[in-house]
């Protein structure tokens, strides 16, 4: 988190410039903060699939066995498919958080990126935490990032295998990335696998600028026009485009099923329409939200009368 503009860390003082600071992202539930409690023995609150534990950036600090010359600290940060707050949101924090630490002169020694290996298909959500995490990290930074699979103790191993082949060969998900120098490493979920994650950075001493980094604090940039911000905004509208077009089609079938006296089918339209409409407003990043048949809302009343 930052304060007055200033990053905060956890034992209330600024790391030093032998000290390692490493930053863990990835999906709600894909593992970064059972890593952090592992390598910390300090309770970290860890989430699940389906509901978010960190709402803000959150750093732990501890002692490396070999690391004499300084400490090793761990960055949880949210993910962008928290289950509470907006993509944009996130984003202005982890940003915030970012440009606070590079303007204190600390540099990031590397990330850490989580994916469950148990998952079965890569979701939209995961797909769009890849591509904004790409544009956070800009080309340069990726050679300091270890694309890390989690999970691989409750998942057949054959099965797992597999899907870490594809995220591996396939561009839009790790292939680019690792074309530009990232790494792939396995998580076990034991101390000592979260410790070799680690040592990865432990090992080699060279820090790194991110592009959000650079774009915001070098180039002055705002940060919605930032790559990152860029595309949030992109993604933002694509999905505005869709739902108001899934709404219109919705009321089109909703008119018909009135028309038909099918109550039935009326319901579950003027159900789905409300839930399109919903999300609708959560998307909307400035857009008119006025959508078919707004002048003309359909009630429980209507449907029952017909």
């Amino acid at each position: 988190m930052t304060q007055n503009g200033l990053p905060v860390f956890s034992d209330g003082a600024m790391p030093g410039e032998n000290d390692v600071v490493i930053a863990l992202m990835g999906v709600t539930g894909s593992g970064k903060s059972s890593i952090i409690s592992l390598c910390t023995d300090q309770e970290v609150n860890i989430g699940h699939e389906l509901v978010s534990c960190t709402q803000d950036v959150e750093t732990y600090v501890y002692n490396h066995p070999t690391l004499r010359s300084g400490r090793v600290y761990l960055v949880d940060t949210p993910g962008f498919d928290d289950t509470n707050r907006k993509d944009t949101e996130i984003l202005r924090t982890l940003s915030a958080w970012l440009t606070a630490t590079y303007s204190s002169g600390i540099k990031l020694s590397g990330i850490i990126y989580c994916h469950r290996i148990n998952q079965t298909r890569m979701q939209g959500s995961a797909i769009k935490n890849i591509q904004l995490f790409r544009s956070l990290c800009g080309d340069d930074a990726l050679s300091k990032v270890v694309l890390v699979t989690t999970m691989w103790d409750i998942e057949k191993h054959d099965i797992a295998e597999k899907r870490e082949k594809e995220l591996k060969e396939t561009t839009k998900y790790w292939g680019n990335m690792i074309a530009k120098g990232s790494r792939v490493l396995r998580h076990y979920n034991t101390q000592q696998s979260a410790f070799a994650l680690v040592d990865t950075f432990v090992k080699d001493d060279s820090k790194i600028v991110l592009g959000i980094q650079q774009e915001m604090v070098n180039d002055q940039k705002p940060l919605d026009k930032t790559e990152a911000g860029q595309d949030i905004k992109s993604m933002l509208d694509e999905q505005h485009a869709s739902l108001r077009s899934e709404i219109h089609t919705v009321e089109s079938d909703l008119r018909e099923a009135l028309r038909a006296k099918d109550e039935e089918l009326a319901q579950v339209m003027s159900e789905l329409r409300l839930e399109h409409k919903q999300a609708l407003q959560q998307v909307s990043v400035g857009q008119p939200t006025k959508t078919p048949g707004d002048d003309a809302t359909i009630t429980q009343g209507q449907i029952r009368r017909t």
